[in-house]
């Protein structure tokens, strides 16, 4: 679902919910958070579990390669850390490793 909501994306009850900025993003971005979101729905809360599988779903499915990533990264290094997220810099660490697996 496309919706206005305080995040980029999000993942409740069976439903993933899209903000409607992230039609404004690079294709590998978009895929990137809905599929973040998905992970949610199989692997439940853990934001480290999401970005990794999404990272490396990108990697298999061709979508997100190495520069793609240093883009997506690029875009998430201001992220502030709050009760269930990293902030941006541990996040893209993460990410990296997990391209890198």
């Amino acid at each position: 679902m496309i919706q206005p909501i305080n995040d980029i994306a999000a993942a409740y009850r069976g439903r993933i919910y899209l903000h409607p900025r992230v039609l404004d993003l690079p294709r590998a971005q978009q895929l990137f958070w809905y599929t973040h979101e998905c992970a949610h729905q199989i692997f439940g809360p853990g934001e480290a579990a999401a970005d990794c599988w999404a990272v490396q779903q990108g990697k298999i499915q061709g979508w997100l390669s190495r520069v793609e990533l240093t883009r997506l990264s690029g875009s998430m290094r201001q992220f502030p850390r709050d009760a269930s997220h990293e902030d941006g810099a541990a996040r893209i660490a993460h990410m990296e490793k997990c391209f890198a697996e």
